[in-house]
C-alpha cells in the first residue's frame, strides 16, 4: 500500500516542480569513491565491448547511486552495490548494452549534459578512452562530486546553464561532437531546447529517461516527437530493458544516430 500511495503523491506534483524536487531530495549514504574506476584501464577490450559483461560484472562493481530518498529503484540483487563506489545513476541493464554499442561507434569526442554526481560520466569516459576517446566535456549547474577524486587530462567540466547563450558558444567552440548525452533539464521545453542546441554539432544524441513512468514524462514526449519529425535524418535505438522487481523505475536510454553514420 505504501508504494502505490507514494506514486499517487508523486503524480500529484506538477511536472514543473518535480525535477527540482527530485534533485533536492537525492542523497547518498556515503561519499563517492573513485577507486573502482582504475579497474577499467586493465580490462580486456573484449570485456568492455561485451554488453553482458558490462551489465552483470563491471557496472555493478563500479557502485550504484541511491538515486532518491523517496523510493528504491534497484532490485535486491544489486542493493549491496548501492551507496558504494562512484554511485552511477544509470541502470546496468540499460547502460551496459548502450555503452557496449558506443565502444564500436568510433567516438573521439563526448559531451554529457547533466552529470549528477558524475559517476556514469566517469565510467563512460574511462571505457571510451580505451576505444579512442580523446576529449570529453561535462556540463552541469553543480560541480559533480566525482571530480574531487578523479581527473583526466582529456576531461573538461563546465559549470553552466544549457539554456544560456554561453552554452551555444561552448558548443560552437567544442564542435564537432561525436556523442552528446542529454540528461539535464527534464521538462519538455528544456529537453527540446537542449536537443535543438546540440543537433547541429553532434552526430549522435542520447537521451536519458525516455520511458520513465512518472515524474518527468517530458523527456519521452520529446523523444517521441524527434522520432516522428526526423526519420530521414536519424536512425534510432532504444535501451529500455528494466528490472521486473522494480517496475515503477524504467528510465530508458534513447539514441539518435545521423543516417550517414548509422
Amino acid at each position: 500500500m505504501y508504494r502505490p500511495l507514494k506514486r499517487a503523491l508523486f503524480r500529484s506534483v506538477p511536472e514543473a516542480a518535480w525535477w527540482p524536487l527530485q534533485r533536492a531530495t537525492r542523497f547518498r549514504h556515503a561519499p563517492l569513491d573513485a577507486a573502482p574506476l582504475a579497474r577499467i584501464a586493465s580490462e580486456p577490450l573484449d570485456h568492455l565491448s561485451d554488453p553482458d559483461y558490462l551489465t552483470h560484472e563491471l557496472l555493478p562493481g563500479m557502485g550504484l547511486s541511491t538515486w532518491s530518498a523517496l523510493e528504491p529503484v534497484f532490485p535486491r540483487h544489486l542493493r549491496s552495490k548501492v551507496g558504494r563506489g562512484v554511485q552511477a545513476i544509470q541502470f546496468p541493464i540499460q547502460f551496459g548494452p548502450y555503452l557496449a554499442a558506443m565502444t564500436q561507434a568510433g567516438i573521439t569526442s563526448y559531451l554529457e549534459l547533466g552529470v549528477d554526481g558524475g559517476g556514469a560520466f566517469a565510467i563512460t569516459v574511462e571505457v571510451l578512452r580505451r576505444f579512442g576517446l580523446r576529449r570529453a566535456v561535462a556540463v552541469d549547474l553543480y560541480v559533480p562530486p566525482i571530480l574531487e577524486q578523479w581527473r583526466r587530462p582529456e576531461v573538461e567540466f563546465v559549470q553552466m546553464d544549457s539554456h544560456s547563450p554561453a552554452f551555444v558558444d561552448l558548443l560552437r567552440d567544442r564542435a564537432p561532437i561525436d556523442l552528446a548525452f542529454i540528461d539535464g533539464d527534464h521538462l519538455e521545453e528544456g529537453v527540446r531546447r537542449d536537443f535543438d542546441a546540440l543537433r547541429p554539432h553532434a552526430r549522435m544524441l542520447a537521451f536519458h529517461d525516455i520511458v520513465q513512468e512518472y515524474g518527468w514524462p517530458g523527456v519521452g514526449r520529446v523523444w517521441s516527437s524527434i522520432r516522428e519529425e526526423y526519420p530521414d535524418e536519424y536512425g534510432f535505438r532504444e535501451f529500455v530493458a528494466h528490472y521486473p522487481e522494480v517496475p515503477h523505475a524504467r528510465m530508458g536510454i534513447g539514441l539518435a544516430v545521423r543516417r550517414d553514420d548509422s
